[in-house]
């Protein structure tokens, strides 16, 4: 059963009528401002025929609409036909106009105009330097704030590697590597580790172990959660100690400290192996992150490998065929 509208016809009636016999005529909705900016903007070839007739309209009924029209088109043809020879009759047009900002505009230009006119007239431009600021910016962002200025002096550096590179369509692999900011496997690969390297740089010499130490047994305590910052570090620090061991023959990475570290105590090896196993267990946010990239088993295979170096395992023995 439709429910419709309950009201009386009388009632629809009195309301339409009131319409019907209103003076003031109905007029279509005028177009907001931004479409209209819209309409200026773009090549006049490349409007269809309904928006140029009303662009026509608003420039019929309003001057300065009709001249900002006319000054911004006549820029846009200097801007992509390398006509800066124009400027200055373009300058002198616009002032002869009242369109008070346009008038800021042509002063700030006024105020640099052979730097303008250049590039307005030369093919060089400045966008190669642009787009290196903007990389600089992306690989700051990466960082979400919580790496000094010397990670990002490494970083900016050595982004020149494959490494640093981001692909332009990520895959769900590289969003769960941007998401613990890392660009690669190695221990000091990512934000965090590298910025601890950082810290380890700037602290004097007989403070840097107990920064290590200190690392490691967060990592090793008993707590129920271990988190993608504090494993981070950890498998940084556990790499400084393998780094000073006999069997190691490869330098932790380039993001790692730059200065010299003391001699570590042969007992940072144990806690070491111990923040290890924290970091692959199964309260690891660290552990799980990378279980959802692709190269999970080759970050995996590293931190074996820094364990087997700090414990190696025991080999086994060879059963006796018969006994002595």
């Amino acid at each position: 059963m439709p429910l419709g509208y309950k009201g009386s016809y009388q009632r629809v009636r009195a309301y339409l009528h009131k319409k019907r016999t209103s003076p003031r005529p109905v007029v279509a909705r005028p177009p907001s401002p931004r479409t209209v900016a819209g309409w200026i903007l773009r090549r006049p070839e490349t409007l269809p025929e309904p928006e140029q007739l009303l662009l026509k309209t608003v420039r019929t009924h309003c001057p300065e609409i009709d001249a900002l029209t006319r000054h911004v088109r006549a820029f846009a043809v200097m801007l992509t036909e390398r006509q800066g020879e124009r400027l200055p009759d373009w300058l002198v047009a616009v002032r002869h106009d009242d369109l008070p900002s346009l008038h800021t505009l042509a002063a700030g230009i006024d105020r640099d105009r052979d730097a303008v006119i250049a590039g307005l007239t030369l093919p060089w431009s400045s966008g190669a330097v642009e787009g290196h600021v903007n990389r600089i910016k992306m690989i700051k962002r990466q960082m979400y704030g919580r790496a000094g200025f010397n990670l990002l002096r490494k970083r900016v550096l050595l982004a020149s590697r494959a490494h640093c590179q981001w692909p332009v369509r990520r895959s769900p692999d590289d969003r769960a590597r941007r998401d613990m900011g890392t660009w690669d496997i190695g221990p000091f690969d990512n934000d965090t580790a590298a910025d601890f390297a950082g810290d380890l740089d700037e602290a004097a010499l007989e403070e840097r172990e107990a920064m290590i130490r200190g690392v490691l047994k967060r990592a090793a305590g008993p707590a129920d959660f271990l988190g993608i910052y504090d494993g981070e570090r950890a498998v940084g620090a556990a790499a400084l100690v393998v780094a000073q061991h006999a069997d190691c023959d490869r330098p932790c990475s380039d993001y790692g400290p730059s200065k010299s570290l003391p001699e570590l105590p042969a007992d940072l090896r144990m806690l070491a192996v111990d923040a290890l196993d924290q970091v692959v267990s199964n309260r690891s946010e660290l552990a799980e992150l990378w279980a959802e990239a692709a190269n999970w088993s080759k970050w995996s295979q590293d931190i074996t490998r820094l364990r087997e170096v700090l414990d190696p395992p025991i080999p086994p023995q060879e059963e006796a065929l018969f006994e002595i």
